[in-house]
């Protein structure tokens, strides 16, 4: 399954991102001018999709720009093409390809290519989370570099002490306020697999999305678990990666994510 499918995600990686460099983006607006789709989406959709179904004829898709298929085998891949394509059609560097393979709602293998900051992350069901660099060249000659393990550092457990990301969608736009006065900082970076791996690596404390969808957390949700990190619904419901929405955070450890969730409960 891995390396295999970086092999591909690099492939789509050049694809999208010269259709960037050379102004055929095509931007359309989804719901919103913060919320658009681009050919770059599509084209990396598609691939995506033959990727899977060609290795895995038998299990399910459903991919954020509408790729749906029903699965025979028991587990579904949840797609996101791009998260992050505002960060990608303006040239930002955050920006991520997704894929996540579930069974019953639960993620069991997650990896997620940044093409800007050459980094792939990806994790297994009970056999880990890595790390990797990605040199383009390189892999396009089959030379594949050393993945690392990942364990996410000691971080603080006092929330006054902690910088966290948030993604917040309309109705909880008092979510900023509620953290701002709370942590040591709240960062926006509109990329909800990004800010994941800044958690998984240690970089900051917590991640949080008020209403992330299955395609932004099946990926990352097992490498952060293979990581150590606490991965929570902020309602306090099971996760379950079949459902639409998915208030959700991923925390360094457990006190900091119970000081966010009663926090936000408190709105």
């Amino acid at each position: 399954m891995y390396p295999e499918i970086l092999v591909a995600m690099v492939q789509i990686a050049r694809e999208v991102t010269n259709m960037r460099t050379g102004g055929a983006l095509d931007e359309r607006v989804k719901k919103g001018r913060w919320d658009i789709v681009t050919e770059a989406d599509r084209l990396s959709e598609s691939a995506l999709m033959n990727y899977i179904t060609s290795r895995f004829p038998k299990d399910g898709i459903r991919g954020e720009e509408g790729a749906a298929f029903a699965s025979n085998s028991g587990f579904e891949w949840a797609i996101d093409p791009i998260d992050g394509t505002v960060n990608f059609a303006s040239g930002l560097p955050f920006y991520g390809i997704s894929a996540g393979r579930t069974e019953k709602g639960q993620s069991t293998f997650g990896t997620v290519l940044f093409p800007d900051l050459g980094v792939c992350i990806f994790g297994r069901r009970g056999q880990g989370a890595y790390r990797q660099a990605v040199n383009f060249r390189l892999l396009e000659n089959g030379i594949f570099g050393q993945a690392a393990p990942i364990n996410v550092p000691e971080s603080t457990t006092d929330l006054e002490k902690a910088v966290v990301t948030l993604g917040a969608t309309a109705g909880n736009e008092d979510s900023f306020q509620t953290l701002r006065l709370r942590c040591r900082n709240v960062l926006v970076f509109g990329c909800f697999t990004y800010e994941a791996m800044l958690v998984i690596t240690g970089l900051i404390s917590a991640c949080v999305h008020t209403a992330a969808t299955p395609f932004d957390v099946a990926a990352v949700a097992i490498i952060a678990e293979e990581a150590g990190c606490v991965v929570e619904r902020l309602d306090g419901e099971e996760m379950d990666l079949r459902a639409d929405k998915i208030p959700v955070i991923i925390a360094a450890n457990q006190p900091i994510c119970n000081s966010i969730i009663r926090a936000m409960n408190q709105t």
